[in-house]
């Protein structure tokens, strides 16, 4: 890709990958919390409220997310708590093991309640489905319901793949960068060092604390 290249993210290893704030996160996240008053609406709302959490707290990429299978998320009609990728699903083609946080496992409850009855499905079928036609969520459908989300509740364009980003800012800042990398999945630690610079978020942080 040359510098010139539309890229929504980085153009060189000097300019850092875009992410979501805190108070950014926070608005996004509440768009697919709200409730509607349909009911397809409210259960659209959460598949798509899981495949964001995928992405923002277990740190996948969208192809990962959309190639997961019902059961990956649960074993017998119990949410997992670690989730395993498959090597064949994975970017690197390496298996990785990634722990399910608190909102996510609620949240695949939520979908085992509501579409994954042992009656609805096979154990093998993938886990996110449009509702009209059973087919499987599209990249680009991804990509539209994120992106409406962000203009929406931030006023900005939203990618699927600044999801993950902020997902590995987030966690390096609790967490060393192996640990990080492990997370991603990177197969090497240069992909992961991106992390290391500055985010929109430091920058947010360091400007309040100049009035502390």
């Amino acid at each position: 890709m040359t510098k010139n290249a539309s890229y929504p993210f980085r153009n060189d290893s000097t300019e850092p990958v875009k992410s979501l704030t805190d108070v950014e996160l926070t608005k996004f996240l509440e768009y697919f919390y709200r409730q509607d008053c349909s009911r397809k609406k409210n259960e659209a709302r959460m598949r798509d409220r899981l495949v964001i959490l995928l992405m923002l707290e277990a740190g996948m990429r969208v192809s990962e997310v959309l190639s997961l299978v019902v059961s990956d998320l649960h074993i017998l009609g119990s949410p997992v708590n670690t989730i395993t990728l498959r090597s064949e699903i994975t970017k690197t083609k390496t298996e990785r093991s990634i722990p399910v946080s608190i909102r996510l496992h609620d949240t695949i409850q939520e979908m085992l309640l509501t579409f994954w009855q042992p009656n609805n499905y096979a154990p093998r079928t993938k886990a996110f489905a449009e509702p009209t036609t059973g087919k499987t969520l599209s990249k680009r459908r991804v990509e539209q319901i994120v992106e409406t989300a962000g203009l929406l509740t931030i006023g900005r364009k939203v990618h699927p793949h600044m999801l993950r980003h902020t997902a590995g800012y987030r966690m390096s800042r609790i967490a060393p960068l192996p640990v990080v990398q492990r997370f991603l999945g990177h197969k090497s630690i240069t992909s992961t060092q991106i992390y290391t610079q500055p985010s929109n978020q430091d920058m947010v942080d360091a400007v309040n604390k100049l009035n502390t």
